[in-house]
């Protein structure tokens, strides 16, 4: 007998998208309920949106019937329909030197599984911002 959980379709979808403001690395995994993003900008600015931060915002729901799209830094998520839309801002913002930042976009464009992203932004709010996995205020 099925349940209703097994009649759902899990998303895992890792995005790479280049904007006239800087890089983008958008990651879903409703399987393992991980949701990540990384924006670093044209002038070495770092935005992450680790898990937790998303997890506020995105469910499975939300990804199933709205569509993910950027603005600048900002993620936005908008309705098929375009009846409803709302975007995120990330506290983890700041500006790196630009031999880090050019290290860092090397890393975004060799990134293809949702592991390797959740693993990858993991690491990131760690060395960047103190926030470690296992950290439960982040």
């Amino acid at each position: 007998m099925k349940t209703q959980q097994d009649n759902k379709k899990h998303i895992k979808r890792v995005l790479h998208k280049r904007t006239w403001w800087g890089e983008w690395l958008i990651c879903f995994n409703t399987e393992r309920g991980t949701y990540d993003a990384v924006f670093l900008s044209k002038d070495d600015r770092l935005v992450v949106y680790p898990t937790p931060v998303l997890k506020k915002h995105v469910n499975e729901d939300v990804l199933s019937t709205m569509s993910v799209g950027t603005i600048d830094r900002f993620l936005h998520f908008e309705s098929s329909d375009g009846t409803k839309f709302f975007a995120i801002a990330s506290p983890y913002e700041k500006t790196l030197q630009p031999e880090r930042a050019l290290w860092i976009r090397m890393q975004l464009d060799r990134i293809g599984l949702t592991t390797e992203c959740h693993k990858f932004v993991n690491e990131l709010m760690c060395l960047e911002f103190g926030k470690c996995q296992g950290d439960t205020d982040v």
